[in-house]
């Protein structure tokens, strides 16, 4: 009995030990298997964000890849332009260098012109050296071409003034000799009693057919005066002749008192146009030089 009881108690302690070890491994298990879950959770999670991560790299590299294939684009194209540029550089450079050589023909031209100017300034100035004077007269006549035209038509206007009021005059006297020859005639019977009345009426009467003997002449005279007017050449017509100047600036007051004798403010303002010229003339022909 008491064997079976010894062998009943090693049974129970090994079986009390086993069943610890066995909840001691249990709980092991259920550990570990706890782990596992979280692992694999965890293992979850991290493909997730693995896979997030792999998608948003994915992504960017897509989007760099963009990013290169615009900025070689961009490249290519300022590779372009620069060329196009260079191009244009190039055309430009081109036509400013045919320009200078325009440019340059026409200096050798210009240069030559300028020579051949020179050259025939100087026969002419050997031919005529009072280059001066020729534009002094040229001036000259030109204004007196106009002063002459001015004079023309004044000196017009106190002839067309003058012929009237001596038609006038004429036509006044010739009515006023043809009343007195009408009272003589119609009144002989009064001038004879007045002669015979008074001793010295024959005087009087040869006083008075002197008197209308000159009246008379004097009209005639008047006539043909009027007449010769008539055909008289006017001044400053057609027929007249403007004085030809000298080429001597010295003769300036002479010239002005040949062509304007009467009016001598006239005279005095000719004289310093002629002199403001000459020395403008002057001026201008040694700058010239």
């Amino acid at each position: 009995m008491g064997t079976a009881k010894k062998k009943r108690a090693q049974v129970s302690s090994v079986r009390e030990k086993w069943e610890v070890i066995f909840n001691a491994l249990k709980l092991l298990l259920c550990k570990q298997q706890s782990q596992l879950d979280s692992l694999l959770q965890h293992r979850n999670l991290l493909e997730q964000r693995i896979k997030i991560l792999y998608d948003r790299w994915v992504f960017d590299v897509r989007l760099s890849e963009d990013q290169v294939s615009l900025m070689r684009r961009q490249l290519a194209l300022a590779e372009l332009a620069k060329l196009v540029e260079i191009t244009k550089a190039d055309l430009v450079n081109g036509s400013k260098q045919r320009e200078s050589l325009v440019y340059k023909l026409k200096l050798e031209h210009a240069e030559s012109e300028l020579n051949d100017f020179k050259a025939w300034f100087d026969i002419l100035s050997h031919r005529c050296p009072d280059q001066e004077v020729c534009l002094i007269v040229i001036f000259l006549h030109q204004m007196h071409q106009s002063h002459n035209q001015l004079f023309v038509l004044t000196i017009r206007e106190m002839e067309s003034n003058y012929t009237n009021q001596l038609r006038t005059k004429s036509d006044e006297v010739d009515k006023a000799n043809e009343k007195i020859m009408k009272v003589i005639e119609s009144e002989p019977s009064f001038s004879r009693s007045r002669v015979t009345r008074n001793g010295g009426s024959r005087g009087v009467m040869a006083s008075s057919a002197e008197l209308i003997h000159e009246r008379e002449s004097k009209l005639s005279k008047r006539k043909q005066s009027d007449v010769v007017l008539d055909e008289t050449p006017k001044l400053f017509t057609s027929q007249f002749k403007i004085p030809k100047l000298r080429h001597n600036l010295l003769l300036q007051d002479d010239v002005c008192a040949a062509i304007f004798p009467d009016s001598q403010e006239i005279g005095c303002l000719y004289r310093d146009h002629i002199y403001l010229f000459t020395s403008f003339c002057h001026s201008s022909f040694r700058r010239q030089i």
